[in-house]
Parts: structure tokens; sequence; C-alpha cells
């Protein structure tokens, strides 16, 4: 992301460019860095880190939960087509047997 940030401020014209800061680690990771200053973010009061920030990490947490559920959906999905497919060949195989036996009669 933060790669993101510098290349697209490239875009940016000169006096543009003036109004944001590069980005690094260390600035970004220092709450109270001119970077946060200079882009006038928001700290919260409580814990003194952007609220941006908050709003993303809050949003990461639960889309790995979320992920999560997922993963245990998928793994009861695969049981259950599993089983499904299990009965199918099953009833496609004495469906077979049962024309065979139907042709030797035939005969």
């Amino acid at each position: 992301m933060i790669l993101n940030y510098n290349q697209t401020k490239e875009f940016l014209s000169p006096a543009q460019k003036e109004k944001y800061p590069t980005a690094s680690i260390k600035n970004i990771l220092d709450n109270q860095s001119t970077f946060w200053m200079s882009l006038d973010i928001i700290l919260d009061e409580d814990c003194q880190v952007p609220r941006i920030i908050m709003y993303n990490a809050i949003q990461n947490y639960n889309n790995l939960n979320r992920s999560k559920e997922e993963q245990d959906l998928i793994k009861s999905e695969i049981k259950r087509l599993s089983i499904f497919w299990t009965k199918q060949k099953k009833i496609v195989e004495n469906a077979i047997e049962n024309y065979k036996v139907q042709e030797k009669v035939n005969k």
C-alpha cells in the first residue's frame, strides 16, 4: 500500500505533490510523525491511532474471521458433495447393472 501511495503521488502536479508527503514505514508507524500531521488525519482520543488505520485494522480482522468461516464451510461442502456424488455413482452403477440384466433377459 505504501508503494501504491508513493506511485500514485507521482501522477500529481508539482503543487499537489507538496501537499502529500512521501510515505515510509517509519513515518506511517509513528502516529506523531509529520506524515500524519501533513495529511491532517484525525487521531482517536483514546489510543492516539489515526481512525483510518483503526478502520482498516478492524476491516482486516473481520475479513480474517470471515475467511476462517469460509474455510470451515468449504470443508463441510466438500464432505457433502463427496457423499452426494458417491450416491450418484451407485445409482448409475445400479442402472447399468439393471440394464445388463434386462438385456440378458430379453435375449
